[in-house]
């Protein structure tokens, strides 16, 4: 079963894209969320929201997104890095690749990093020993 994710790309052209990861690990296009009349989902909206009431991003100038591969982390990374963009912050992208036999984590891995290429975000990740 796949398992959805709802993210939106930051290219500049305010194309959004969805993407679901099958049980093989690979990511596949899927048809993408309802956006508001600014080109956001309810979820960005939130989460925007969420970041203003609060003042989180406040005095930061760099700030690490530790994503996985997984949708939730995913998300979270095309929803926060424009955000970041925005306010001057740079995103950086982490992973850590637990290397666990059979879970496909160097395919996550591998997914982060180039979407972190895709993205134009500076990225670090690790393997464990």
């Amino acid at each position: 079963m796949a398992i959805p994710s709802n993210v939106s790309n930051d290219n500049n052209c305010g194309e959004t894209r969805s993407l679901s990861r099958a049980g093989s690990g690979r990511f596949v296009e899927t048809s993408p969320p309802k956006a508001s009349k600014e080109g956001r989902t309810p979820l960005e909206e939130r989460v925007r929201r969420h970041i203003e009431d609060n003042a989180l991003l406040k005095n930061v100038r760099r700030i690490g997104l530790a994503v996985s591969g997984g949708s939730d982390s995913l998300s979270l990374l095309h929803i926060v890095a424009p955000i970041c963009r925005e306010k001057g912050i740079e995103p950086v992208v982490l992973n850590f690749d637990h290397a666990i036999p059979g879970e496909h984590s160097d395919i996550d891995a591998a997914f982060v990093r180039d979407e972190a290429m895709r993205l134009n975000l500076a990225f670090s990740g690790e393997v464990a020993d």
